[in-house]
């Protein structure tokens, strides 16, 4: 027996009324205020689970590529960040095209830690024995390690400024330039 078209039409109409509280992301299925108070208490818990869940894998990513950023890209110049974003784009690529862009990044990074090694002086910790250039940096490497424990830190760069402004930086610059 089917329902008259008028009670249908009515009980079309009322389920097209009846106001959907949302749809469940994984299946598609909608959730209807009239699925009861504790189903939809349950929805919204799960929801919001879900979500805590997908922030914190979030998370978990980022911290990763910073933590590749730092170890694969740390001669490199650019912000930390940068470098992460950066990694994060290449994983996005093809297995082919990721080995080959990583093996560029890697190469060049390599490339830029021989510029960061230093090459000529001898440190036997007391300073002597340092090239003026060598003395400069240790110079402001104190400053940038006595800056840690300030209020405002410098960083290495700012440190480096500040060194140039002692008179002990003043005459290691003169005498580099002489």
């Amino acid at each position: 027996m089917t329902p008259s078209g008028d009670k249908l039409e009515l009980t079309i109409a009322k389920l097209i009324c009846e106001e959907v509280f949302g749809s469940w992301d994984a299946t598609g299925y909608e959730i209807r205020k009239s699925a009861g108070a504790v189903v939809i208490n349950l929805i919204k818990s799960n929801d919001a689970l879900r979500k805590s869940v997908a922030a914190s894998d979030a998370l978990t990513k980022r911290a990763t590529f910073a933590k590749r950023a730092t170890d694969e890209l740390g001669h490199l110049t650019g912000e930390e960040s940068a470098k992460a974003d950066l990694l994060e784009a290449v994983d996005s690529l093809s297995v082919e095209k990721r080995a080959a862009v990583t093996s560029i990044l890697k190469s060049k990074d390599a490339g830029m830690a021989r510029a960061f090694e230093s090459v000529g002086t001898s440190d036997d910790g007391t300073g002597e024995g340092l090239d003026n250039e060598a003395k400069f940096q240790k110079l402001a490497d104190s400053i940038f390690t006595k800056s840690k424990s300030s209020t405002s830190p410098l960083t290495p760069e700012q440190a480096y400024v500040a060194a140039l402004d002692t008179p002990e930086g003043i005459e290691l610059q003169t005498q580099l330039r002489s």
